[in-house]
């Protein structure tokens, strides 16, 4: 397809450009066809992704789920919107550990979670283009942040807590994750140190991959 265009819906994403060559990449297009999939085009929306009582019911909850409600694929199409272009959903990877044995508070989950992206289908990743200097025709080097947090043993059934990272290029988010540690950390500077662990090695990566671009990171 002509990437030229002021916008083009390519693979489920929306790329839209402005006049200054700012891209905008969003899943609107794959939000209402997730909503209407779930009977739920005409729901109200909802201010947050996901309330905290929820969070706690769904390790709480035993209760078995209305079988008529498709849950793989309405969590399989979430993992992919918070991958691509909604980091604001990246806990959506905690509804997917019940895939197995999915109860009424997963399915109430996920509701909350697509009401919540209705009413912000519109936000997305703007990624700017770099000013060209007039004295060395070249663009500066963006500069490199990195964000992470944990909580501390958020998880009831095994007390394991979960980590969460953000990666910048510039002012645009390139790589995030939201996901549950892999032993329990008996403080919560233990669960940082873990999370921290976690965002060093994509650091590495994203490092590695820069410099195989030719861009120093």
């Amino acid at each position: 397809k002509d990437l030229t265009c002021t916008g083009s819906i390519i693979l489920g994403m929306l790329m839209q450009w402005d006049s200054i060559g700012r891209m905008k990449l969003s899943v609107a297009f794959k939000i209402n066809k997730l909503a209407e999939s779930l009977g739920m085009d005409k729901a109200n929306t909802a201010k947050v992704p996901m309330l905290r009582c929820t969070l706690r019911q769904l390790e709480e909850d035993k209760t078995v789920k209305d079988t008529s409600f498709p849950v793989a694929k309405a969590i399989g199409t979430l993992l992919w919107i918070a991958n691509v272009a909604r980091p604001d959903i990246a806990f959506t990877d905690r509804l997917s550990r019940h895939l197995t044995t999915p109860t009424n508070t997963v399915v109430l989950g996920i509701k909350h979670c697509v009401r919540y992206l209705l009413g912000t289908k519109n936000l997305g990743i703007v990624y700017t283009r770099a000013p060209v200097s007039t004295s060395t025709k070249s663009s500066p080097i963006p500069h490199f942040t990195a964000y992470s947090d944990s909580d501390w043993a958020a998880d009831l059934d095994d007390s394991r807590s979960f980590s969460g990272y953000l990666f910048l290029i510039g002012d645009t988010p390139v790589t995030w994750a939201a996901r549950k540690q892999k032993t329990v950390s008996h403080s919560t500077a233990q669960a940082e140190y873990v999370a921290l662990s976690e965002a060093s090695r994509e650091a590495m990566w994203i490092r590695s991959l820069l410099a195989e671009l030719g861009i120093p990171p």
